[in-house]
This record gives C-alpha cells, sequence and structure tokens, in this order.
C-alpha cells in the first residue's frame, strides 16, 4: 500500500461568520466548537464527492479565532 503516491497540492480554506452571527456566538462560546465541526465535516464530503472516493480524508487545524 502506497501511504503517499503522489505529492498532492497544499490547499487553505477559511470560512467566515457573518457579522450578523458573531454576536451569538460570542455569547454562546461552546457552540464555536460545533461550527469547527460542521465546517470540517463539510470539507470531508466535499474532498469525498470530488475524489470519488470515501478512503481519504484531509488533514488540517481548525481555530476558531475571536476577538478578546
Amino acid at each position: 500500500m502506497d501511504v503517499c503516491p503522489t505529492l498532492s497540492r497544499m490547499r487553505n480554506f477559511v470560512w467566515s461568520v457573518p457579522k450578523m452571527l458573531r454576536l451569538h456566538f460570542l455569547h454562546h462560546r461552546k457552540l464555536l466548537q460545533m461550527l469547527c465541526r460542521c465546517a470540517w465535516d463539510s470539507l470531508t464530503m466535499l474532498l469525498h464527492e470530488a475524489l470519488g472516493r470515501r478512503d481519504v480524508f484531509p488533514g488540517g487545524i481548525l481555530v476558531p479565532q475571536t476577538p478578546a
């Protein structure tokens, strides 16, 4: 089994929250974790559909960036 048969291009994805929803997440911080999970799941589904395979998964780091 080839672990990495070819080098793939690196991609960056950025999700942003509309300004109207930012106040909601400001008061309900635990929902940010769920938002990151939804973003990750949508990226995984995109990858599966684009490649037509279910045995590949993205690697990444998700960090919600909020004002202090």
